[in-house]
């Protein structure tokens, strides 16, 4: 049976900026979601400090496109009903994972509104944890990363009625 790690970042100001690594010591993937400006636009960032390669599966991740529901959007505690496309789908082939090299970052940005009825006002947006899985032998042969992304507020302002 795998091992499942899970990974919280506790401050996404810690991201990209981390502390010296103890010699020995086991780095994990880490993710990030940033707002531009007062748009209902996010880009979300995945980083590899480590020197262990990783994959995923993209499906049910911001590198599905709108295929799937990976974003939980609430306003004063309130759900957003999802809107996009949702995929139905077999086995994942080869080309349905990502690898996540050593030392690599891959973004994405995610149009909030092609997938979401957003207007003005304070969101809190959450990703769906990522699995990710180590590609070479190492103290973390047989285990996996469940790695959760830190929900941020986004605040949405002069946003016309733009809907799917």
């Amino acid at each position: 049976m795998k091992k499942v790690i899970i990974l919280m970042l506790a401050a996404s100001s810690l991201y990209l900026s981390p502390l010296p690594a103890k010699a020995g010591a086991i780095m994990f993937p880490q993710c990030k979601l940033s707002q531009h400006g007062n748009e209902a636009k996010l880009l979300f960032t995945l980083h590899n400090p480590s020197e262990q390669p990783w994959k995923f599966l993209q499906w049910k991740t911001p590198f599905d496109a709108w295929f799937s529901e990976f974003i939980h959007i609430t306003h004063k505690g309130v759900q957003i009903p999802y809107e996009g496309a949702l995929m139905k789908r077999g086995e994942p082939n080869k080309e349905d994972y990502l690898i996540l090299k050593a030392g690599e970052n891959v973004q994405v940005e995610l149009e909030l509104a092609q997938a979401f009825r957003l207007n003005n006002g304070e969101y809190t947006v959450e990703i769906s944890p990522i699995l990710l899985t180590p590609l070479t032998k190492s103290q973390l042969e047989n285990s996996s990363l469940e790695l959760t992304c830190p929900k941020i507020r986004i605040n949405l302002i002069n946003r016309h009625e733009k809907h799917l």
